[in-house]
This record gives structure tokens, C-alpha cells and sequence, in this order.
């Protein structure tokens, strides 16, 4: 796919926060420990992944609201979880 390193790092924490299809409202740790997150990931990949578990279904209508490189970036990611 020949995505960025934090996008890749960010697919391996995609439903960290959990998603609307997996374990909705709870994920494996909370919202407040996002700080916690982007310190091990980093911001980018943090960020990435956040806004891939908070987005409702379906997803990929979602991503087509989001611009720039948000965007592009969900969309591999999104693609990858396909």
C-alpha cells in the first residue's frame, strides 16, 4: 500500500478506542488516555486512529466529509481494514 510509517502504526491501534462495530462506548482503554497513546505511537498515528474509531458507519461516507492528508490517511486505513 506503501502507507507512512504513523499510518501503519495507526492500523495497529485502530479500534484502540473502539469502534462503532467493536466494543462500542468502551474500547480497550478510555478517551483519556489518549496522551498515554500518542506518547508510545506518536501524534500523527495517534490522531489517525482516534478519528478512525469515533467515526460512525458507515465509515467510508464518514472519511469523504474529512480533507487533506486526514483524509487520505483514513482512507488507507480504512481500506486495509476492509
Amino acid at each position: 500500500m506503501g502507507a507512512s510509517q504513523y499510518v501503519q502504526d495507526a492500523g495497529l491501534f485502530h479500534s484502540i478506542y473502539g469502534t462503532v462495530h467493536f466494543r462500542p462506548n468502551e474500547g480497550l482503554v478510555g478517551l483519556d488516555k489518549r496522551d498515554e497513546i500518542q506518547e508510545l505511537i506518536g501524534e500523527q498515528a495517534e490522531e489517525v486512529a482516534y478519528w478512525f474509531c469515533i467515526m460512525d458507519s458507515p465509515r467510508f461516507e464518514q472519511i469523504q466529509k474529512c480533507t487533506g492528508q486526514l483524509k487520505k490517511d483514513l482512507l488507507l486505513l480504512h481500506d486495509a481494514n476492509e
